[in-house]
């Protein structure tokens, strides 16, 4: 692989949850907001840091791992999410 390239994989493209805008670490049974973007949808509805996410759409979210693939399922599907916090 080579350094600097733009898209060294072609189109393949990885994704992260600050993809969407917000950042998450992990909390018992649920992930922590760390961070969220002004002006993107996670702010727009009220979530701010220090809130805890347990579900996305019912998949439990234990970890920023499956906050972050329960996410990008939800998102690659082009619907909006209904997302349980605490």
């Amino acid at each position: 692989v080579k350094e600097r390239v733009p898209r060294p994989f072609g189109r393949t493209r990885f994704f992260e949850a600050r993809d969407a805008g917000i950042e998450v670490a992990a909390a018992k049974d649920a992930v922590r907001i760390t961070s969220v973007e002004s002006g993107r949808a996670f702010h727009e509805v009220g979530l701010q840091p220090g809130d805890l996410v347990s579900s996305i759409d019912g998949m439990p979210t234990p970890t920023p791992e499956a906050f972050r693939v329960a996410l990008r399922r939800r998102l690659a599907d082009g619907g909006e999410a209904r997302v349980r916090f605490l």
